[in-house]
């Protein structure tokens, strides 16, 4: 069975804004409009499937190229619950780069945390080391890494 995939997007109906609607052909059940706004220091997507009780999405970041914070949140209009809440936090500088984020799948047990890090310790050789550490991960040991530039 073939499939038809398309997309329709209104560029700017309002400064900052984009509306998408897509759809398949011939699944009646899989549209679904979008909505996303982008601004200097923010940005913030929102989107619903087009079906009897769709799952509504939003998405929003706030943050420079220094702080940057972020969310992610599903919504089952048909129980009433929400499905997912993952949130997000980075800084930035000139040779660290620092990362938190939190994960939640509701009514499950998939709830984690991952932490990176990663640190130009010098840079005229390009020499940097990073760690991560993900709480769920198979085994749960932090990862730790070198870098090292042969030819800087």
């Amino acid at each position: 069975v073939y499939q038809l995939f398309t997309t329709i997007t209104v560029d700017e109906p309002a400064p900052g804004l984009k509306a998408i609607f897509g759809f398949r052909v011939p699944d009646q059940r899989s549209g679904k409009i979008e909505l996303q706004y982008l601004h200097e220091y923010a940005g913030i997507s929102s989107s619903i499937g087009l079906t009897a009780n769709p799952i509504v999405n939003f998405s929003g970041v706030l943050g420079t190229n220094v702080l940057a914070l972020g969310t992610d949140i599903s919504f089952d209009t048909k129980t009433g619950n929400f499905t997912k809440c993952n949130a997000g936090f980075s800084f930035t500088n000139a040779d660290l780069i620092a990362s938190l984020a939190l994960y939640v799948v509701m009514n499950e047990k998939g709830d984690s945390v991952n932490a990176s890090y990663y640190h130009i310790v010098n840079p005229s050789t390009n020499t940097a080391v990073g760690a991560e550490v993900d709480t769920k991960s198979i085994d749960k040991s932090p990862k730790v890494g070198l870098a090292l530039a042969l030819k800087p």
